[in-house]
């Protein structure tokens, strides 16, 4: 069984009647004095009831066709039941409670005395349907109102609740907060929007959104380790990217997140994509975040960010061990630890669309662009997810930082927990491993130490060779595979 919409248009009704032949209730003297309303026991007068009524069209559940709620009284996969306020008031109490299941009563950790308790309530009954359908809806209705699924959602819940992270109230349980949360972040939804949704008062939303926040922030070292000291996997099983960049850990690039600051800040703020906040990320092949550093101003250049990652001390600034490197795009340059493509030759792999390579340096800008477009695939898996990145946000800017940080804690999070999700898959497999064993003592560029202007010209040069000589190597193998070893190649 399913919910379809009710809200504003009431478009689906039901009546009493049909709730028997659906659910296979029976009128008997015990319920009889129900039908009606409440109950006469519950019955509080005309001014509640239309409380009620009030508080049902305020209610907003959403459309989601097709499996089952409650495998009870003969209910099929494709039965629907539109439910009203109308129907709802009319089957009391007790009636309500048979839609709400055992399991899911544990699991919220909530008895059956404490559901008629809150039951007493007319908003509190809008609130137990409203997390009914998005807890125990279609296989979907979890994944649609919460970004994630409803294993993922329950196991992040059971883990806040374990670790102390977050604690039951007697109003609203843990699985409430979490899912108000991750609302606002997947729907870009207001305050005042929300606690219509969720038949909260906009106090209460915000309170328990910052609780969340701070512990979805606070569980950062378990979910983005800085990459390992090894090759990633996706390089390794790639004859396109391996044995050329055996050496790489990781993709690096930034991203702008819309921005809200006072008007005197705004100047600092205000770049080529209007007043934003410049993030910038480190993501492996598999696409999951090691690395992130929000807050920097909309204006600031890339390179600028990267340089005061560097220059953090650990365990706050970037990790680039000896002898391993990122791949950049053409805003940073070709340095110690990081290799930036070929400048003045096609990069984009729209630009390659229909051309096969004339010179090594086509060919490394080709390969290299596909591995480092993992990154813009991340970015965009992370911008689907959560709305709220791409809305004008209405916090305050530590919180707009946090906020950014959050979702990427949570991509990985869905990453490791269930790599089968939507999301991920609509762009590329994840990868299911989720040991990232880093070694300690391996040796690691210490950025923080000032160098010569001839020592870093000296360097840049280095690992400019290092670039040729990876590209030479490239277009060595192209030719054996696909040019019958013919070598020549057009100028550049």
């Amino acid at each position: 069984m399913s919910w379809r919409r009710y809200g504003r248009s009431y478009g689906s009704r039901l009546s009493f009647e049909r709730c028997e032949a659906v659910l296979g209730w029976k009128d008997d003297e015990d319920n009889e004095g129900q039908v009606a309303g409440w109950g006469d026991a519950s019955r509080k007068g005309d001014d509640d009831e239309r409380a009620l009524q009030s508080e049902l069209r305020r209610t907003k559940m959403r459309d989601v066709e097709g499996d089952t709620l409650l495998e009870k009284g003969g209910v099929r996969d494709d039965e629907i039941l539109g439910l009203d306020e109308g129907a709802v008031k009319g089957l009391g109490i007790e009636r309500v409670m048979k839609f709400w299941n055992h399991d899911l009563l544990k699991s919220l950790n909530m008895d059956k005395n404490e559901v008629v308790r809150r039951m007493n309530n007319s908003a509190a009954v809008a609130t137990v349907l409203v997390m009914l359908m998005i807890l125990n809806g279609s296989t979907s209705s979890c994944q649609d109102y919460l970004r994630m699924r409803i294993g993922p959602f329950m196991n992040l819940a059971q883990m806040m609740r374990d670790e102390g992270l977050l604690k039951d109230t007697i109003h609203v349980p843990i699985e409430e907060q979490l899912a108000t949360f991750l609302y606002i972040m997947g729907h870009k939804s207001k305050n005042r929007a929300c606690r219509i949704d969720f038949i909260r008062s906009g106090e209460t939303i915000s309170r328990y959104f910052n609780k969340v926040l701070g512990a979805i922030f606070s569980l950062r070292d378990r979910f983005m380790k800085q990459a390992p000291n090894e090759t990633p996997a996706e390089i390794m099983e790639s004859s396109q990217w391996f044995p050329f960049f055996k050496d790489c850990i990781g993709l690096i690039d930034g991203t702008h997140i819309d921005a809200t600051v006072p008007t005197k800040d705004a100047p600092k703020f205000r770049g080529r994509k209007g007043i934003t906040q410049n993030v910038l990320a480190a993501v492996t092949p598999n696409k999951r975040f090691t690395y992130v550093m929000a807050g920097w101003e909309g204006a600031a250049n890339d390179f600028t960010i990267l340089k005061d990652a560097l220059s953090l001390p650990p365990p706050n600034g970037l990790r680039v061990y000896e002898g391993k490197y990122y791949l950049c795009d053409a805003g940073y340059p070709t340095m110690p630890g990081f290799i930036a493509p070929y400048r003045g030759v096609r990069y984009h792999l729209k630009e390659h669309s229909g051309r096969v390579p004339n010179n090594r340096r086509e060919l490394f800008n080709l390969r290299h662009s596909s591995l480092r477009s993992k990154i813009e695939c991340t970015f965009g898996i992370l911008k689907s997810r959560f709305k709220i990145l791409s809305a004008k946000p209405h916090h305050p800017f530590p919180s707009q930082v946090n906020i950014v940080i959050a979702c990427t804690i949570l991509h990985n999070y869905i990453a490791i927990i269930d790599p089968n999700d939507k999301f991920l898959n609509e762009f590329m497999h994840v990868n299911e491993e989720d040991g990232d064993i880093l070694n300690e003592d391996a040796p690691i560029i210490d950025f923080t130490q000032q160098m010569t202007q001839r020592e870093q010209l000296d360097t840049r040069e280095e690992w400019k060779s290092r670039r040729d000589q990876i590209a030479y190597e490239m277009w060595i193998e192209y030719c054996n595979r696909h040019r019958k070893g013919v070598t020549y190649e057009t100028p550049f």
